[in-house]
């Protein structure tokens, strides 16, 4: 089982793609859900990133070249 999120015009859904077809469902592909009988041809829609986070972490001292611009800015050599 394929699953995606797919949006057609302005509507944003979950949906299982079978083949070249997405079946739309409700409900979330984390919680409970059902199959509907609303198909799409996968051509026709356009497919977005899975899921979204909610909270999204990212350092940037993970970054050798945030070292060195945060070290210039303070005016000291990078550590």
């Amino acid at each position: 089982m394929k699953w995606c999120r797919f949006q057609i015009g302005a509507q944003v859904s979950h949906g299982i793609v079978e083949d070249d077809t997405v079946i739309e469902v409700a409900g979330s592909p984390f919680g409970e859900h059902t199959a509907t009988r609303t198909t799409h041809r996968l051509d026709r829609v356009k497919l977005l990133a899975p899921v979204i986070p909610p909270i999204l972490y990212a350092a940037g001292p993970n970054y050798r070249g945030h070292l060195d611009g945060m070290a210039k800015r303070r005016g000291e050599p990078p550590r």
